[in-house]
Formats: structure tokens, C-alpha cells, sequence
């Protein structure tokens, strides 16, 4: 009786994780113009940068993606910064399931975004299928006689809190099984 009550806590471990958070992600590329970068600044966290400059009212935009291995939900804290210049500046970010994140401006000086900007949020890209791609896709504009467009878009994937949570219900069931058995 008591091998069969482990096994039914160990199932439940297992259906509770399924339900969490799936697997890190290792990669993840940006594409636009002139040469964005992805770097991975921790083990789950990326770095995506940009530096543009554009004709005034051609607008600068930049498409960060990464291929999920596992179906789950794979949550992210956002933080898209930097500086469109000064006149008719705008900003914006939105998912590949097309939430708007940031659509911010246009603005002059030196209301945000214009003189620069700061945004910071938490996304969770739901029920994703193994295989599927997820992607941001970040940018904007301005009319300024500055043409930078500069900034970078930091994703740092929630990883922490699936393991904490399997490993207290794992505790728990295991404590249960013991005071079962006595």
C-alpha cells in the first residue's frame, strides 16, 4: 500500500510540473537592420541591441525570436530601453501573438519616449507548442535630425519559481508517505 501511495505522489509531481513553466531557452536571434545583436548575459538571460540610424520617418524595426523546445508556458521579464532622439519619437513592442506591450509617442522634447525611454514589464507566451516560434518585435522612429535609434531589449525567463514550487510539492509528499507509513 505504501509503494502504491509514492507512486500517487509522484504522478502528481509530475502532472503539477507539466502545468509549470517549460524548458530554458538556449537561443535566441534578432534580426533588422544594421546588424542587431543577441547576447546571453545569464544562463536565462538575453541582451538584444540595437544601433540605427534612419532616414527621419522610416521607421527602425528589429524581430527577436527563439524556438521553444518543450509545450509549456515560458514567462518573461521585459525591459526594452533606449533613445529614438528628440522630435516626433516613437517606441514600440509587441509579441508574436500580437499583444502590444509598448506603443508609446510620438513625443517631442523631452517627454518619453523622446530623450529617451524605459520600459518594464512581465510576458507569458501561454500553452506553446514544442517547436513553435516565439518573438518580439521592438523598434521605432522619429523625425529628428539626430537619426539614432538606439536601444535593447532585455528577456529574462522565469525558471526559478516551476523548480521551487515541484520540489515543495515533492517535500510535502514525501512527508506524507512517512507519516502514513508510522
Amino acid at each position: 500500500m505504501t509503494k502504491f501511495k509514492l507512486i500517487c505522489a509522484s504522478f502528481a509531481l509530475l502532472l503539477i510540473s507539466a502545468g509549470a513553466n517549460a524548458s530554458l531557452i538556449t537561443g535566441w536571434t534578432v534580426s533588422g537592420p544594421d546588424s542587431p545583436t543577441a547576447t546571453q548575459t545569464q544562463f536565462n538571460s538575453w541582451n538584444l541591441a540595437y544601433n540605427s540610424t534612419r532616414l527621419a520617418g522610416d521607421p527602425v524595426t528589429f524581430i527577436a525570436s527563439a524556438t521553444v523546445v518543450d509545450s509549456g508556458d515560458y514567462t518573461f521579464d521585459w525591459n526594452f530601453k533606449g533613445f529614438h532622439a528628440f522630435f516626433n519619437v516613437t517606441a514600440f513592442l509587441r509579441t508574436s501573438l500580437s499583444d502590444v506591450l509598448v506603443n508609446a509617442g510620438p513625443s517631442n522634447c523631452c517627454s518619453t519616449p523622446s530623450n529617451g525611454f524605459d520600459y518594464s514589464g512581465v510576458y507569458t507566451f501561454d500553452n506553446v507548442n514544442a517547436g513553435d516560434v516565439i518573438s518580439f518585435t521592438f523598434g521605432g522612429d522619429n523625425f529628428d535630425s539626430n537619426s539614432a535609434i538606439r536601444g535593447s531589449l532585455t528577456l529574462t525567463q522565469d525558471v526559478s519559481a516551476p523548480s521551487v514550487f515541484a520540489l515543495l510539492v515533492l517535500g510535502f509528499g514525501v512527508l506524507l508517505v512517512r507519516r502514513i507509513k508510522k
